[in-house]
């Protein structure tokens, strides 16, 4: 059985029950990005907006953020959920106008800041911690090096999967 190691309260949890040892970790997650939004309020004036390619009427944010401007002039910051593996999704319109499907933030913030993802590559998070998807805490690398990373973070138990 494979566990993993949840972001919010340290605590193990596997796929098979898709749900942290603390059964409140969640909720805690959400409360800490809301909590985060509140501190970053300062800093929305020097925030970036670029588009995301190949989603038109989508912006990502250098503060880790997706708007959509698909019926708000203005824009709209999309809400997002968490996985059971606590990366932060938001729900996004194909190009071909079919959809909504739950797109991955930190894919979206290092395709807009960081261009488009290398054929054999993955968005890796610089400090380990899942919802901090800044452009400066996203890098392309390849599987084996995320995986050595995750391991060296104390993110995968034990070196699973790693070569």
């Amino acid at each position: 059985m494979t566990r993993y190691k949840c972001p919010g309260c340290q605590g193990e949890w596997s796929m098979e029950n898709m749900a942290p040892a603390c059964g409140s970790c969640f909720y805690k997650q959400k409360d800490r990005i809301v909590a985060l939004e509140a501190e970053n309020a300062e800093l929305r004036e020097a925030e970036e907006w670029k588009p995301i390619p190949d989603y038109p009427g989508y912006e990502a944010s250098s503060l880790g953020l997706v708007r959509s401007f698909k019926y708000r002039s203005k824009g709209k910051i999309l809400k997002p959920q968490i996985t059971p593996k606590g990366y932060l999704v938001v729900n996004m319109y194909k190009v071909d106008g079919t959809g909504p499907r739950p797109r991955f933030i930190h894919r979206l913030i290092a395709q807009a800041f960081h261009g488009a993802r290398p054929d054999g590559m993955q968005v890796n998070h610089k400090d380990g911690v899942k919802w901090n998807n800044i452009p400066k805490n996203l890098e392309y690398v390849t599987p084996l090096v995320n995986k050595r990373h995750a391991v060296g973070m104390g993110l995968v138990a034990n070196g699973e999967g790693v070569l």
